[in-house]
C-alpha cells in the first residue's frame, strides 16, 4: 500500500490513545494506527449507511408507529365532575356498548 494512503487511513483513527512526554515538548500527540483508521472508517460508514435506511423508511411511511395498549379494570366507584363538554366519552364491551345498571 502506498504510504500516502496508510496515513490518511490512519488520520481517521478516532480510537486513538494520547501520549505525552514528560521531558521536553509538552504538547499531547495521538498514536494512531492503520488498523484503528480501517476500524474507525467502517464504524463511520456503517453508521452513515443505517441512518440513510432509518431516513429513507421515514420518509416512504414504512416505520410502524409502536402503539401501546393497556386494560385496566376498575372494581371502585369512580365520580368525575366536569363543567364543560370538551370531549366525549363511549365505553364498549366486545364491541357493544356498555347498558347501565
Amino acid at each position: 500500500m502506498s504510504i500516502n494512503l496508510k496515513a490518511f487511513v490512519r488520520s481517521f483513527d478516532l480510537f486513538s490513545k494520547p501520549f505525552v512526554f514528560l521531558v521536553g515538548d509538552k504538547n499531547s500527540k495521538n498514536k494512531t494506527t492503520f488498523i484503528g483508521g480501517l476500524l474507525s472508517l467502517s464504524v463511520l460508514s456503517v453508521s452513515i449507511i443505517y441512518f440513510y435506511y432509518l431516513l429513507n423508511m421515514y420518509f416512504n411511511h414504512k416505520v410502524e408507529p409502536k402503539i401501546a395498549s393497556r386494560m385496566s379494570i376498575e372494581s371502585s366507584l369512580t365520580e368525575l365532575e366536569i363543567t364543560e363538554n370538551f370531549f366525549i366519552f363511549k365505553m364498549l364491551v366486545n364491541g357493544e356498548p356498555l347498558s347501565q345498571y
